[in-house]
């Protein structure tokens, strides 16, 4: 649900590899509009190398998606592996394409 420089990359990529029906990249908007946005979702995916405890995880999970997410930081204390979601080593894209596949 972030912006950054390498959207527009991530959105070519997405379309070049057949996800750009599948893939929604809506940059940044007020925390009140997240519920709205998870409940169109199927799945949060959090790679990130470091990360305290994102709350759009809590977020993800109040609206009851599956969630990914790297191994790192407060984020296994509150993802429970194989229960409300998966977590993956941070940085390994192979181990996260694998844990999408598994939860999507």
């Amino acid at each position: 649900m972030g912006d950054g420089p390498a959207r527009k990359a991530l959105e070519r990529r997405a379309r070049r590899l057949g996800a750009g029906d599948r893939v929604r990249f809506l940059g940044y908007f007020a925390h009140e509009r997240a519920p709205a946005a998870l409940a169109h979702a199927d799945l949060l995916v959090l790679p990130s190398l470091y990360e305290e405890l994102g709350t759009v995880l809590l977020k993800a999970m109040h609206a009851g998606l599956p969630i990914v997410a790297s191994k790192t930081g407060g984020i296994p204390d509150v993802v429970e592996y194989g229960v409300n979601g998966l977590h993956v080593p941070p940085g390994h894209p192979e181990a996260l394409a694998r844990a999408i596949d598994r939860a999507g």
